[in-house]
């Protein structure tokens, strides 16, 4: 959605819709915000009755209708167009200008009023009617439509072509043409729409007027001054894209959002309740009619606001955009080397912000008067401590290393599980290497590892998901920073889990075992050697059993075929018994 496009014209009987906002009613003051809209102010004298027409782009209606103030003016109304199609709200009319054409169209629907045409000189009368005759000429046939006007004289007919102009003698009639000419006008732009506020009364006012309006973001950025007394300025680009000028105005720029709710009020809402039966059903009609109308509703909450009004009045030309500074202000601050995590070496500064908040932007750094670099920053809170880096720093070098290495801190057994506590350590080193001939103030900055904990240096900040380590290069030489950081971990296994030599590596190394749980592992080893020497046993049995139980099945298919008194047969009779004396010790050793 654009900015209201707001022209306003005090209104007779007829309104200059897209005339320019008359310096009688400038706009006085504007709050810009960071959150894409502005509260303008307007004020000025009027004469009492009047009629003040406001043309805005239609998506800002809703807007309008929510936030528009006046003061000055008891008993203000503010109407606008019902929200429906040009063509509907034009057939209201007397005269109908829905259709398409001009004079010719209009004076049909104007029969038996009272009218004065120039032609070229004054007639009136009544409006008889308008026909159309056919003329023959040397330039061959044409045309030519006639007006008709009872006059005091008689029937008087004038060629529509000959009528220079003419007027409607019943105000009421020229009072809708007017209504349905503006009506006409503001629906040529379908972004447009045309709001009007009737002051009533007698005598001069003086009204002010507020409205909430889109506007572009205003954006801040920062000059630092390094030397021996640093220096931030604050500077804010703005935009004015309204339809009209600002002169002298008081500008005030807010930091932050206030509650910003969208809510549809131009739209029209018809809550007709159902009949019920009885009583205690119609509440439940009426929630039913409402939820045939849903009302949507957007609300979006930002943080806190922190305003800056300028101390001198702002001029800017409407759809022009200006600069303009904020403040200028002393700050404290400290010189830093800062390694980052990406590597390499950054000159910057590490300040306390001031009183005033400081939106998010650019910063461009001057030292001693001569460009140095640029920075960014985000919102800052008064007091709020935070690092600008801004160039390379040549003048001192980084080199890194890390190593990690994992420790068994306790080993416990409980209900037949080992519990094994372990501690991962990770060791960082950092050798800054001084290449001038003045101390340094270094920050180190070491990421943030969820689940490790920082063990050392205990003396840090920790800022956008980083440890700030701080710490002083001397000159000419290499200062070695270390960081120890440890994450602990617990891992748990079942005893059942381990083989009687994993279970004898684990009582002979070195770990945090006491001498009751070495025991204990002991004898839970001396326990696994039993299972597994029986385990053996049975398997074997097993299979020894199922071997011959396939002998049997075997053996017995071949005596059917043999027959049991034939010689194989006795012979295999001899082994079948056999081989069941086998099967049955077997069964009792396995038992």
């Amino acid at each position: 959605m654009k900015a209201f496009a707001i022209l306003v014209v005090l209104t007779g009987l007829t309104v200059g819709l897209w005339a320019q906002t008359p310096p009688n009613l400038p706009v006085t003051r504007v709050v810009l915000y960071t959150s894409g809209v502005e509260y303008v102010e307007r004020a000025g004298t009027l004469t009492a009755p009047a009629a003040l027409s406001l043309v805005l782009d239609k998506g800002q209606l809703n807007d309008l209708l929510k936030s528009l103030t006046i003061s000055g003016a008891p008993g203000t109304q503010v109407s606008f167009p019902v929200q429906e199609p040009l063509a509907h709200a034009l057939a209201g009319y007397t005269p109908d200008l829905s259709g398409e054409g001009g004079l010719a169209s209009l004076l049909p629907q104007l029969r038996g009023l009272e009218v004065r045409v120039y032609a070229p000189n004054p007639v009136s009368g009544r409006l008889v009617g308008v026909d159309t005759q056919t003329i023959e000429s040397a330039l061959g046939r044409r045309q030519e439509e006639l007006v008709t006007l009872d006059t005091p004289d008689g029937l008087k007919r004038f060629p529509l072509t000959a009528i220079a102009s003419f007027q409607i003698e019943d105000a009421s009639v020229r009072h809708q043409l007017t209504q349905a000419l503006e009506r006409l006008a503001a629906g040529k732009d379908a972004r447009r729409q045309l709001v009007k506020i009737l002051f009533p009364g007698k005598g001069v006012l003086n009204v002010k007027l507020g409205y909430e309006d889109e506007a572009p973001v205003w954006r801040t950025s920062y000059r630092l001054l390094l030397g021996n007394r640093p220096i931030l300025q604050g500077w804010a680009v703005v935009e004015n894209t309204s339809e009209a000028d600002w002169h002298q105005i008081q500008l005030s720029l807010v930091a932050g959002s206030p509650l910003s709710v969208a809510d549809d009020l131009a739209t029209p809402r018809w809550v007709r309740p159902v009949p019920a039966p009885t009583t205690s059903m119609a509440p439940m009609a009426r929630m039913k009619a409402l939820e045939l109308q849903p009302l949507e509703q957007q609300t979006v909450t930002m943080g806190p606001l922190f305003r800056f009004d300028l101390s001198q009045p702002v001029s800017l030309a409407r759809h022009d955009s200006a600069q303009f500074e904020l403040f200028q202000t002393p700050i404290t601050l400290t010189r830093v080397s800062v390694c980052p995590p990406q590597g390499g070496v950054l000159s910057g500064v590490r300040l306390v912000n001031g009183k005033l908040p400081l939106a998010e932007g650019p910063i461009t750094v001057l030292d001693d008067s001569v460009y140095a670099g640029d920075a960014h920053t985000g919102f800052l809170a008064p007091g709020q401590t935070s690092l600008w880096t801004y160039a390379y720093d040549s003048l001192l070098q980084r080199d890194q290393s890390e190593v990690s290495e994992v420790t068994v801190t306790s080993i416990t057994a409980s209900a037949g599980v080992l519990r094994t506590q372990k501690e991962e350590l990770y060791k960082t080193e950092y050798r800054l290497t001084n290449l001038s001939n003045e101390k340094k103030t270094v920050v180190v900055e070491q990421p943030v590892v969820p689940g490790r904990e920082l063990v050392s240096p205990a003396q840090n900040e920790v800022a956008r998901g980083l440890y700030q380590i701080t710490v002083v290069a001397e000159p000419l030489r290499t200062t070695v920073v270390t960081v120890l950081e440890k994450r602990p971990l617990v891992v748990t296994e079942a005893l059942t889990s381990f083989t009687p030599a994993s279970l004898r590596l684990l009582i002979q190394s070195n770990g945090p075992l006491s001498p009751e749980l070495r025991k204990a592992l002991d004898q839970a080893a001396g326990y696994q050697n039993q299972v597994t020497h029986w385990t053996e046993i049975v398997t074997q049995l097993s299979q020894d059993k199922a071997q011959l139980t396939s002998d049997e099945e075997r053996q017995r298919q071949n005596l059917t075929a043999a027959g049991r008194d034939s010689p194989f047969g006795q012979e295999t009779l001899r082994q079948l018994a056999a081989s069941e004396s086998q099967l049955a010790e077997l069964a009792q050793r396995l038992n």
